[in-house]
């Protein structure tokens, strides 16, 4: 080997063909293992040392470089509302996204996102990833458009070969795996032109107009949330597209996440690390973790009506924590039943706060306003593994499902003797003297979690026996009477009704799913792949 290329050795650094060899990587400890080599066995091993520096240095270290290329790269997400004027409707495609650096160069991304623009305006979320940097201009290039119009019906157009471009007021800056947001208008238009005479027809173009948008909830309104248990993230998805739009980290074991009702922050309980994350659902980042210093493995969590207070349940100490949603952190903690799992707030007045545990079997309900346990509704004997609760509006009437033994518990719950009991100066009560009906609806499938459609009149359980969720009315008698069952992932745990879009999102914990079911073609439609150990999920409903 000749003294050039041992001096380059000795300084961990090989020039071969273009390719660089840095110190401490595969293709400089090789070729110091092949110098060993070559020095014990001399002339005979010449070609071989060679060609195999030259397959490390074209194969090996491309790679490397990739990837190191990726992990500098950050993320655009680009809430995009668009719209149509008048009584049109325009399908179109976003075929590729410009973005130019304030350096001069522009870096292009293929999308081909298919939209219909016409009568109120509409969103989409599109993300890309771009090398880091300032941004100055974003220009969409578009394709395949046509438009419906009430006399003449489908008309292609004409779409215009540059780009429609917009000079942002602040360039993004884009950093390495960060994500930023961007939020841009864009107005669509049919424009009639002169009649071509070669193809004997007139000509329509595809018009269209980009503006800077202002911060808003709005778009939010697409969001879906996922806890992952097993990767202590939560996956945010696009509904419209059924895509995941990015991964946030939060705390250890994430089960537990509520979304406030203006869509500005999702509350995730982590039940590894005794903590609340608060994610600032316009930026997509933790903006504050509360530390809950006297609750031991959070697992259940929920809002009140107002947006004030953050409740959460923590199963192992025994009690509940109270978050000012202003302060961010927790203010006070009283104790419930054992092992408490699941909580809600009465929806009927926002007063009261309901409590299941597991560990004694038993429905705590506590006065938000005194802080006062108003009632303690023991639970029948038989159930043993009290998981989730669901609580009907038009009424407090309580569903509380129980996979061991394939029931839900329903209860009706009188208000005006919560009220008395609040009142009173003794703390004695009869315990389950606010119930005024109580009975137990036998199934079979193991329900875990419930939701319910107050629109239609249905209630929803994901059932772990065999992996299905069912669909029964309201005011059923039997769990024998249901009317659907949708077979969906494996180990079904969680539940999330898009009462807009008429859709039921399904985590699959065992799996590592999320199941979408139409419930106007009442099927599932779609199964999309999310973190490791799913557990919660929570949605903006619009």
């Amino acid at each position: 080997m000749s003294p050039e290329i041992l001096n380059q050795v000795k300084k961990n650094r090989l020039t071969l063909e273009g390719t660089l060899l840095k110190k401490g990587s595969f293709q400089a400890i090789l070729l110091k293992l092949l110098i060993v080599i070559k020095k014990v066995l001399g002339k005979r091993v010449s070609l071989g040392l060679l060609l195999m520096i030259f397959i490390s240095g074209c194969f090996a270290w491309p790679r490397e470089s990739t990837k190191d290329q990726r992990l500098s790269d950050g993320t655009l997400r680009l809430f995009l509302q668009f719209s149509c004027p008048g009584r049109e409707e325009i399908s179109f495609t976003v075929s590729q996204i410009q973005a130019h650096r304030a350096d001069g160069e522009v870096i292009f991304r293929t999308v081909d996102q298919v939209l219909q623009a016409g009568g109120e305006p509409r969103q989409v979320i599109i993300t890309v990833n771009l090398p880091t940097g300032a941004y100055q201009k974003i220009g969409l290039s578009f394709a395949g458009a046509k438009v419906q119009q009430p006399a003449a019906g489908v008309i292609p157009l004409e779409t215009p070969q540059e780009p429609t471009f917009l000079d942002l007021d602040i360039p993004l800056l884009i950093s390495p795996r960060k994500v930023i947001s961007a939020h841009l208008n864009l107005e669509v238009r049919s424009q009639s032109m002169d009649k071509d005479e070669a193809k004997g027809r007139e000509r329509v173009l595809f018009s269209s107009r980009l503006s800077q948008g202002k911060r808003s909830t709005a778009l939010k309104s697409l969001m879906l949330y996922v806890t992952n248990m097993a990767d202590n993230t939560v996956s945010v998805l696009d509904r419209v597209n059924n895509s995941l739009v990015s991964v946030i980290q939060v705390g250890k074991e994430p089960q537990g996440i509520v979304v406030n009702e203006q869509g500005t922050y999702a509350y995730v309980a982590n039940a590894g690390s005794n903590t609340v994350s608060i994610i600032d659902t316009l930026t997509g980042e933790v903006d504050e973790t509360v530390d809950l210093p006297l609750g031991i493995y959070p697992s259940g969590i929920t809002i009140t009506s107002d947006g004030k207070y953050v409740l959460v349940a923590n199963r192992d100490s025994d009690n509940v924590t109270v978050i000012d949603t202003d302060l961010k952190r927790s203010i006070y903690t009283f104790r419930v039943g054992h092992k408490p799992i699941d909580l809600r707030v009465s929806p009927a007045t926002g007063r009261w706060l309901y409590v299941t545990n597991q560990g004694s079997r038993d429905l705590y309900i506590v006065s938000l306003e005194s802080r006062k346990l108003v009632d303690r509704v023991p639970l029948q004997a038989e159930s043993s593994g009290i998981a989730a609760m669901a609580v009907n509006f038009a009424q407090d009437r309580l569903f509380i499902a129980d996979p061991s033994s394939s029931a839900i518990l329903v209860l009706d719950i009188d208000l005006e003797k919560l009220h008395r009991q609040e009142q009173s100066p003794q703390d004695h009560f009869s315990p389950g003297h606010s119930v005024i009906k109580s009975s137990l609806l036998q199934g079979e499938y193991g329900p875990v979690r419930i939701v319910l459609d107050e629109d239609r009149g249905r209630l929803y359980a994901a059932n772990q026996k065999d992996n299905s969720v069912s669909s029964f009315p309201i005011a059923l008698t039997s769990m024998n009477i249901q009317e659907s069952r949708y077979q969906v992932g494996q180990k079904p745990i969680g539940l999330a009704l898009d009462k807009a879009r008429n859709y039921l999102y399904v985590v699959n914990s065992a799996d590592d799913s999320l199941s979408i079911i139409d419930l106007r073609q009442e099927r599932v439609v779609e199964s999309i792949r999310v973190g490791r150990k799913p557990f919660g999920i929570d949605l903006i409903q619009k």
